[in-house]
């Protein structure tokens, strides 16, 4: 990286061949929900930013009220300071540093941590892995652990972190998730989302709601395609075929005559919605196991005005909820 930005010129060659990229970056994290209230106050760091485009960008957009910019190559930083004093931007400072040495003696400073195409999350092409055989305990590259190392390191207890990538493959999501783990970062699934690229946001020694990394990456991987509804034939197939697998969700109220059920079971990366009536009415819907949260929300919604005669909600996703 120190030969991509030799000079300014090299500088916006490097940056103008990947503008697409940042500016989607620079977008989706402007918008970020993570901090809606009290954003002004917020101190951001960004992990491997190069010269900082990003940081500079939030800050001129009066969306945090301090950032660092941390990367292990001094060339760009060095760029990025000069364009930053041009610019006039005070509330933002360049180190060179590595992931592994803000894992072994970063402090814990930040509010936001954010590593945007930090990683190669593009595994099994590179080592020929089968994306049918997933492994359950993945061979997790150094760079992850001490990338989500650091992530932990320097974030405060309460803080959020996120990890952001274009597309990633079922291995490198499943190794990621891995690492995560070994961390004690927990991933926030209210916010994480893989719509347009992975957003993976990221809370220390936050609430776990799957049993393996196995089941997480293959959630995130599965949020990338919308929810599919299922023709009753179908879905009572595949109800008989998730019941298998883990029921997190199920309430049952009644109005007037009428009794009411919905349940959520999950299977690796996906979750099965059913619902019924007494009146004969029957629905399930597939969708991405890392929508879990908001489905479940919906089930709580839906049933509040009636008279709940059973509720059920696995222990693991209680903190999620928001009624």
């Amino acid at each position: 990286m120190d030969l991509l930005f030799a000079d300014e010129q090299m500088a916006m060659e490097t940056l103008g061949s990947n503008f697409d990229r940042l500016a989607n970056s620079i977008d989706r994290i402007a918008n970020s929900t993570a901090f809606n209230h009290q954003a002004q106050q917020v101190r951001a760091v960004e992990l491997g930013g190069g010269p900082g485009l990003i940081s500079m960008y939030l800050l001129a957009c009066r969306r945090y009220a301090f950032c660092e910019v941390i990367d292990r190559a001094l060339q760009p930083l060095e760029i990025g300071k000069k364009w930053a004093a041009e610019l006039g931007l005070a509330n933002i400072s360049f180190r060179q540093a590595s992931y592994a040495d803000l894992h072994a003696s970063g402090t814990s400073d930040f509010d936001f941590a954010f590593a945007e195409h930090a990683l190669d999350l593009g595994l099994d092409s590179e080592n020929g892995l089968n994306p049918l055989e997933l492994p359950r305990s993945p061979v997790v590259p150094a760079m992850y652990l001490q990338l989500v190392g650091a992530m932990h390191q320097i974030l405060k207890p309460n803080g959020c972190g996120l990890i952001g990538a274009g597309t990633a493959t079922p291995s490198a999501l499943v190794a990621l998730c891995a690492a995560l783990r070994a961390n004690q970062l927990a991933i926030d699934w209210r916010l994480t989302l893989n719509r347009d690229g992975l957003q993976l946001y990221v809370r220390p020694n936050g609430p776990i709601l799957f049993d393996s990394t196995e089941d997480e990456g293959l959630a995130i991987l599965a949020d990338a395609l919308s929810e599919h509804k299922m023709p009753p034939a179908e879905g009572r197939s595949l109800q008989r075929i998730f019941s298998s697998g883990t029921k997190y969700f199920e309430i049952t109220s009644e109005n007037e005559d009428t009794r009411f059920t919905c349940a959520i079971f999950q299977a690796a990366g996906l979750a099965y919605l059913f619902q019924w009536n007494s009146k004969g009415y029957e629905a399930a819907t597939i969708f991405s196991a890392a929508k879990l949260i908001a489905w479940s929300d919906n089930g709580l919604r839906d049933a509040k005005d009636r008279r709940i005669i059973h509720r059920f909600v696995d222990p693991r996703l209680s903190p999620f909820l928001t009624l």
